[in-house]
């Protein structure tokens, strides 16, 4: 799990429970947090030292990256095969390691899977949008997607737009490097896999909701939505 942090005192310790509480735990959980000027970091070292999670190293980057950048940092420090991207404001259901480790297992040409989600609000209340006819992922997707199904995505629809939020990633570490020597940091880094993805033949989206995406005033980067 590659997880970035700043000023999330407000919602962090959920979500650090969240990965805490998965059905398959992860091999590393790695956080780097971005010069955060609130409780943020004492929080996260808390957590890790209480629970006594020696998979878990938590850094404080020596200057403010911004997320795209740190995102990015935080990527080149992983060293697993699968690599899932996370923020820290939002609440993983218990499955969501397992469920997209065995669709890679199964689909040995995947390179990313992107999932769906649910909407939470600031106070963890569940709220809806109206889905759109012939659209999915809460309208991202400008087309139909059966429920749970596993839907190769096109490069035709990659390069008009994302498919889903990157906290619903998670990619095989072959796209690591090319993605770190090549970028030019200059679109999303979720967006960056995703093509990197489905140049490789290998990008997919899993149209079952596997994390409960937070809505909130503070959001770095998130989806406009209507109750």
């Amino acid at each position: 799990i590659a997880m970035t942090t700043y000023n999330g005192e407000k919602y962090v310790l959920k979500q650090l429970n969240s990965l805490l509480e998965q059905t398959r735990q992860a091999d590393e959980v790695i956080i780097a947090d971005d010069r955060s000027t609130d409780n943020t970091p004492q929080l996260i070292e808390k957590f890790i030292k209480d629970n006594n999670l020696n998979n878990w190293t938590f850094y404080v980057n020596e200057s403010n990256l911004g997320f795209i950048k740190n995102f990015k940092n935080v990527i080149s420090k992983t060293t697993g095969d699968l690599i899932f991207l996370c923020d820290q404001d939002d609440i993983w259901l218990p499955n969501k390691l397992e469920e997209l480790e065995k669709l890679f297992s199964e689909n040995e040409n995947a390179l990313a899977i992107n999932s769906s989600f649910n909407f939470i609000n600031g106070d963890d209340e569940a709220f809806t949008i109206n889905q759109n006819e012939n659209t999915s992922n809460q309208n991202i997707i400008n087309f139909s997607i059966a429920e749970n199904a596993l839907e190769k995505i096109s490069y035709s629809t990659i390069i008009k737009y994302n498919i889903s939020p990157g906290c619903t990633m998670a990619f095989r570490s072959s796209l690591k490097d090319n993605l770190l020597k090549n970028t030019e940091y200059s679109i999303p880094h979720d967006w960056e896999i995703n093509l990197l993805a489905c140049v490789g033949e290998g990008l997919y989206f899993y149209n079952k909701p596997l994390i409960n995406y937070r809505i909130h005033n503070s959001n770095t980067i998130g989806l406009s939505t209507e109750e």
